[in-house]
């Protein structure tokens, strides 16, 4: 469940972000665990068949979470051995996303869609993780920024919530790949935007000129002076 590449059919996003922000969402997703076209819709543990938190308001997200225990679901063990519980939901596996609204413009009223879930995320970041759009760009990803979005998020290296971590230098890697996808998104020139996201290690081909074959070498000799004046 790491792949995260934007899937055919799959709801755009309507937040504007930066670059740096697409990269580190697409990160905690990855970490996370939820990394698919379903992703706005998981809950703890992958658990299948529950009710759809898209569906439902932030306001009303905090009761289907104790549905969630009392159906019996979200118990684990972490690496001391202790037996936890969570019902974390969302994309961005959330414990209490009331309590994160501040400055998003969202209210209780709000839908638990993908937009309501990146703004929350982002509020997550800056909130709790104290990680800001401007420490990604001068930064990047970083053993520090690792370990502060650990804070929020159990899943990032360097985190102290002694559960199983990804490798830093997994999720390094995975950052400047999805950076410099998002960054390519981004182009003005929407032919090349629509091949990028389509295929996103692709690159324009170098501009090939064709010489027509030419019966006599005055021709051939009258081609060759066009080609070199228009500074090919």
């Amino acid at each position: 469940m790491s792949h995260i590449a934007p899937q055919e059919g799959e709801a755009p996003q309507t937040v504007t972000l930066l670059p740096v922000q697409r990269a580190m969402l697409d990160v905690i997703k990855f970490a996370e665990g939820t990394g698919t076209p379903e992703s706005y819709k998981t809950w703890f543990g992958n658990v299948q068949g529950f009710e759809d938190p898209t569906k439902l308001t932030i306001g009303q997200i905090k009761a289907a979470q104790d549905r969630f225990f009392k159906a019996g679901h979200g118990t684990f063990t972490d690496n001391t051995g202790r037996t936890l519980k969570s019902a974390a939901v969302g994309a961005y596996q959330m414990m209490k996303p009331e309590g994160r609204i501040g400055k998003t413009g969202l209210t209780l009223n709000s839908l638990f869609n993908q937009d309501t879930q990146d703004r929350l995320a982002l509020e997550y970041m800056r909130t709790e993780a104290g990680v800001t759009p401007e420490m990604l760009q001068q930064q990047g990803f970083t053993r520090q920024i690792s370990a502060m979005m650990g804070k929020p998020w159990a899943s990032f290296w360097g985190s102290k919530h002694n559960q199983k971590t990804k490798e830093f230098s997994v999720l390094r890697d995975l950052f400047n790949k999805r950076l410099a996808y998002h960054k390519k998104a981004t182009w003005p020139d929407r032919t090349l935007t629509t091949l990028n996201k389509k295929y996103p290690d692709v690159n324009p081909e170098p501009r090939n000129v064709e010489i027509k074959k030419t019966q006599d070498i005055r021709d051939h000799f009258k081609n060759t002076v066009k080609i070199l004046g228009r500074g090919y």
